[in-house]
């Protein structure tokens, strides 16, 4: 007699092993072993064969990720410890998955970081490159069943493969849609003609239906099923849960009714509730992407560049530069591509990318990555990559985000879907009980029909079509909000903190210079150094002097609320407020401070030589904005740098105002603003240069510009200086749009309450059910999108 042959399954990836084995390939007992050792055996729990087979991979064909100009290609930013890069993994598709590539770390000391975006099935990560290489993280990718794709050909070396998920999405589709025909056609005869079918062709028909209607539930509802289980082993349940009780429920009563003589069954109903779900899905994936505000909102992102051309500096939108392009990038100006230092050298700011603020020393011929800061004198630059506003949009949407706290709209639907899905259980369970004693036959049909129509997707919806239509129609009035969690920032805002210069004043301003005229010479060093500011006065200044041509500052420095101080042709250039002035020691200063107006000291190898006086205009339109906002209820305040000289003029022009701090460095703004949190919401209103602290400290840091070159990561919002007047139509559009979504939430639950009435009684099927639901979701997006345009429109916007 032959012993038989026991066959055993991978303990990593599943597949079938040598007889009596434990792995499959050497690869894959790698992996276990590895998991194990780091104490991450828990990845095992999350899903029985979560692992992809190591037999196919070969590391020999990594070579390649040690060439330095490979390497160039493809990582988004590197310094001299640390590497960041983005993979694109299409074999992300559950828990699991995340868990286990969010854990990198603890697979390897070397990895700093690792953070999955599940929606693009990929994973960025941070890694120091001198304890492993960027072929060994790819490496451990592979070893773990997760291999990256890579490519030189993409933007930031990351291939985008999405194609994989849709194309197994239309397969699950056409494989419903193939059953539900056919089972439909092999029940007819049974529902109009069943006295011409004998009990063989009955049978046969039935065994057909039974056949054609695993594989749907084997594998076309494989997502509702999966995500049910995994998220009740965690003791979570989501949205998965009814809807797959009422799928197993469906066909397990066909199988039973067939099983002991009662019926047919219902495949008919089964096959066509999954075909009727998945064109749900497919329906509503295909509305949000018609509907994308992000791709839109990245279109309309302020940021622009001067670029070298035939001898002149060209204002050029960041979509528009290729490699090769000359840049000139100016004191806390962003590089926007990854670019080569021309310049001797320069300092740059990362943070912006890595979250440390140290600056980093650059020489000439260095690398410089996309979202670095210039510190210091300008520099020039030549594109080795083009950066897509996208890549610089995720930046400034990951650098920091203010919590929302616990009234958060975006909360709302998270917190009460649980809840939600358990009293709909709960009456599904009593409905059938009740059909049960009443029509046992049609229990199982109601039990389907009550848990699929009281899916709260539609209620998951409507906070975040509403925030991102809101944020569609502020872009198109140059507002542009970090992310949807700053429109329920604003409103909630209650009092509002204004910097004067470059905020409440606007770009048209008058300049004079009192003392002797300055020579052509001196006007050429003194532009020499205004140049490399940003600075609004700076540059009002530098525009005054009508300097066409310059050579560079030698060294640059400029300190935030002083000055700026450089050498230029060996000479020592001072150029600031009267205190630094004084307390740098320069010799013939005034003895007092001239009377109302922005000021620019200046002084030429220590020795006093002018002042050149910036005389700026109030906006037009602002006195009746602040009015508006006063009759709003707003709390308003103006926080300073200039002479407390202005304050009665400012006060007799702006009655609205309740109170004007001048003299007022970054810091005392920040300390202003964090004593105003404690007893209101604030926003903070500033240029963005030297109010960098108190915008972050704000629970809404808006930056006011009138140029497109400037970008201030530390802000929440950048708005647009000739829209400054626009800002009560603009906060009073938020606080609109959170009614809206209230709304959205009753018309939810109203559609809801009157289909589980509905489903109870039994007069509604699955199939119909399954109809409903998506048709909800896209009522939900119809009103939510409809009615915040009218509320837009309702503001002027």
């Amino acid at each position: 007699m032959n012993t038989p042959v026991i066959q055993t399954l991978c303990r990593h990836c599943g597949e079938t092993c040598e007889p009596e084995a434990d792995f499959c390939c050497q690869g894959c007992e790698t992996v276990y072993t590895l998991l194990h050792d780091s104490g991450m055996g828990g990845y095992y729990d999350l899903e029985s064969t979560p692992g992809v087979s190591q037999k196919r991979y070969s590391n020999e064909d990594l070579a390649y990720l040690s060439d330095e100009t490979v390497i160039r290609k493809l990582v988004e930013y590197q310094d001299d410890t640390q590497t960041y890069i983005t993979f694109s993994i299409p074999q992300i598709h559950c828990s699991s998955c995340i868990w286990l590539l969010e854990h990198l770390p603890r697979l390897n000391a070397g990895i700093v970081s690792s953070r999955v975006d599940f929606p693009n099935r990929s994973v960025a990560v941070r890694f120091n490159h001198a304890v492993v290489s960027l072929a060994d993280v790819v490496r451990l990718l592979r070893k773990i069943g997760y291999e990256p794709t890579l490519s030189l050909a993409t933007e930031g070396g990351v291939g985008r493969e999405r194609s994989l998920p849709q194309r197994r999405q239309w397969m699950k589709l056409g494989l419903a849609a193939f059953a539900f025909g056919n089972v439909m056609l092999f029940s007819l005869p049974e529902y109009f003609a069943p006295e011409l079918l004998d009990e063989t062709l009955r049978s046969v028909f039935t065994t057909l239906n039974i056949l054609l209607s695993l594989p749907v539930l084997l594998y076309s509802a494989s997502d509702y099923i999966t995500g049910a289980w995994q998220s009740l082993k965690q003791k979570y349940v989501t949205l998965d849960v009814p809807i797959a009780l009422g799928i197993i429920a469906l066909y397990a009563q066909s199988v039973w009714d067939v099983a002991s003589g009662h019926g047919p069954g219902y495949f008919d109903s089964f096959t066509g509730l999954i075909f009727f779900l998945l064109i749900g899905k497919a329906v509503q994936s295909r509305t949000y992407d018609a509907l994308s505000f992000n791709r839109t909102y990245e279109a309309y992102f302020p940021l622009a560049v001067h670029r070298r051309e035939r001898d002149q500096l060209v204002s050029v939108a960041v979509a528009h530069l290729k490699p090769g392009d000359q840049l000139f990038i100016r004191n806390m100006e962003l590089v926007p591509c990854d670019s080569l230092l021309e310049s001797e050298s320069c300092d740059v700011d990362f943070s912006f990318v890595t979250g440390e603020s140290t600056p980093v020393h650059k020489v000439k011929g260095d690398v410089i990555y996309a979202g670095g800061r210039i510190i210091g004198a300008a520099a020039s630059l030549v594109v080795t990559r083009t950066t897509s506003q996208s890549y610089l949009t995720r930046l400034w949407n990951q650098e920091y985000s203010k919590e929302s706290g616990s009234r958060s709209v975006m909360g709302i639907a998270d917190r009460i879907s649980p809840y939600f899905t358990s009293v709909v259980m709960v009456i599904a369970a009593v409905s059938t009980s009740i059909w049960f004693t009443i029509d046992p036959a049609k229990a199982p049909m109601v039990l389907a029909s009550v848990l699929i129509i009281a899916c709260p997707c539609a209620l998951a919806m409507a906070a975040p079509f509403t925030l991102s239509a809101v944020r569609r129609h502020l872009g198109r009035h140059f507002f542009y909000t970090k992310n949807t969690l700053v429109v329920e920032q604003l409103s909630r805002i209650r009092t509002l903190l204004f910097d004067k210069t470059g905020t409440l004043t606007d770009a048209a301003s008058t300049v004079s210079f009192s003392g002797a005229p300055l020579s052509d010479q001196e006007k050429l060093w003194f532009h020499a150094a205004l140049r490399n500011s940003t600075h609004p006065l700076s540059q009002r200044f530098d525009a005054w002097l009508n300097v066409q041509g310059s050579f560079g500052a030698d060294t640059y420095l400029e300190e935030k609320g002083k000055g700026i101080r450089a050498w230029v042709d060996r000479r020592d250039l001072l150029l600031g407020s009267y205190a630094w002035l004084l307390q740098s020691g320069v010799s013939g200063m005034p003895a007092t401070a001239p009377g109302s107006s922005s000021v620019i000291y200046t002084a030429i190898d220590g020795v006093f030589r002018g002042i050149a006086e910036i005389r700026h205009t109030i906006r037009k339109g602002l006195e009746p904005m602040l009015s508006e906002l006063h009759q709003a209820g707003y709390d308003m305040h103006i926080v300073s740098g200039d002479s407390s000289r202005d304050e009665q003029a400012l006060m007799a022009s702006l009655p609205a105002v309740a109170s004007v701090r001048f003299d007022q460095s970054p810091e005392d703004k920040f300390r202003i603003v964090q004593d105003m949190k404690s007893g209101s919401h604030v926003a903070m209103i500033g240029d963005g240069l030297n109010d960098g602290a108190a915008l972050r400290a704000a629970h809404a840091g808006i930056a006011v510009t009138d140029d497109i070159h400037a970008f201030t990561p530390a802000s929440d919002a950048i708005l647009k200086g000739s829209e400054l007047t626009k800002l009560p139509a603009f906060l009073g559009f938020t606080q609109r749009s959170m009614w809206v979504i209230y709304a959205a939430y009753g018309l939810s639950f109203a559609y809801n309450v009157v289909g589980l009435s509905f489903a109870v009684q039994g007069m509604l099927t699955p199939i119909v059910s399954a109809i409903l639901m998506p048709v909800s979701s896209i009522t939900i997006i119809a009103f939510t999108t409809g009615a915040t345009w009218l509320s837009a429109k309702s503001k002027g916007l």
